[in-house]
């Protein structure tokens, strides 16, 4: 069967957001890529002759969250494919330019202690040394020439394509759609009597998530009854480690460390019961635990000098400073029902597939004609 759009994206839950995205459009078909293996969206198996059947009968491909594997597809495609990239964000934070910029001091000698402890620490922070040096190798030269060759950028953030073309200058047009957290389409229901007595700090063991920091702020803050809550699923396991330990140090007791992947079900329940969260990345990160924070009318604290952070005030957010944490400042329950009312008007279920569609409409009448034409 062949397909004028494909979707290449990771072995990630996000490919049941884009499915439901796509909705009742038709012509689309989605594949998993692990390395040189492909997957349909229930992880069945697809040769790789079906595979390249499915490429070369296409018209535009979208590229979601562009890793190596995907980039090697895209620049072995032949030039009359339009691409399409949705940045996830850390595909291309990780590259050259930013190596040095998103760690705060103590989080970076932490990072540079730890990644002396093994060999494949030391390669990651010689790499981090290198910082422009590594876009002119493998894989980022790669991702590089990739993104050279997409038609169109779209970002979770708005900000994030403006950050993109200020380091590497591309020539790809930007279009305003994050469909990432599809649990929106079907809002979770929200009980307002639930007692709220925890904090959440972070989404992940990464070190781009700045705990050291926050630790160290909120070990002055007296009086705290809740528990303190760390998701710590995934990232480095050796930071992870030291997080746990850290915290048990500065903080005590009443401490809940998220170690294993938890069901979307179990993870909401950790935010009902969270009057507070502090996320002191300094990009765009963890934007799906932000919505939930949202839609749960939680105090939400940002680095306000991360482009997402800016992203959202924009859009009329209401949001605080993690610094202001220490000062018990809140938010009122006026501003937490607007910051609701406003995650759904821009990515609730109406708002995101008339995008979509119209985005479509877009494909149509400005890439792939240029391709027939051509």
């Amino acid at each position: 069967m062949k397909y004028k759009y494909i979707h290449l994206i990771i072995d990630s839950y996000v490919r049941f957001s884009l499915k439901n995205l796509i909705n009742n459009n038709v012509g689309h078909k989605i594949i998993i890529v692990e390395k040189n293996h492909f997957f349909d969206i229930n992880k069945n198996r697809i040769s790789n002759n079906s595979f390249n059947e499915y490429i070369i009968n296409s018209e535009v491909i979208f590229a979601h969250f562009l890793n190596k594997h995907i980039a090697k597809i895209i620049n072995d495609i032949t030039p009359s494919k339009k691409i399409i990239w949705f940045s996830w964000g850390a595909d291309f934070y990780n590259l050259g330019k930013f190596k040095n910029d998103l760690l705060q001091p103590k989080s970076k000698k932490i990072f540079n202690i730890i990644s002396l402890k093994s060999i494949q620490g030391v390669k990651k922070l010689v790499w981090q040394k290198l910082g422009i040096i590594t876009d002119y190798l493998p894989p980022n030269n790669e991702v590089i020439k990739a993104i050279k060759q997409t038609s169109v950028i779209v970002p979770v953030v708005p900000s994030d394509f403006d950050i993109i073309n200020s380091k590497y200058s591309i020539s790809s047009k930007k279009y305003d759609l994050n469909y990432l957290n599809g649990i929106f389409i079907n809002p979770p229901k929200f009980d307002s009597n639930i007692f709220k007595n925890n904090v959440l700090i972070g989404n992940s063991s990464s070190f781009t998530n700045n705990h050291i920091e926050i630790i160290d702020m909120i070990s002055k803050k007296p009086n705290f009854d809740g528990d303190i809550i760390f998701p710590l699923v995934y990232g480095n396991k050796r930071y992870r480690d030291f997080i746990i330990k850290y915290a048990k140090k500065k903080l005590g007791h009443n401490l809940l460390f998220i170690e294993d992947r938890l069901s979307i079900e179990d993870y909401m329940k950790l935010y009902t019961s969270c009057h507070s969260v502090i996320m002191n990345h300094k990009r765009q990160q963890a934007m799906g635990n932000l919505y939930f924070a949202f839609w749960f009318k939680t105090n939400v604290y940002l680095n306000l000098k991360a482009n997402h952070a800016k992203d959202l005030i924009q859009r009329g957010f209401k949001i605080l400073d993690v610094s202001e944490y220490i000062n018990s400042k809140t938010l009122s329950e006026e501003d937490k029902k607007k910051n609701q009312e406003l995650l759904i008007k821009w990515y609730g279920k109406e708002y995101l597939q008339k995008k979509f569609n119209d985005f479509l409409l877009y494909i149509e009448s400005n890439i792939t004609n240029q391709v027939k034409n051509g």
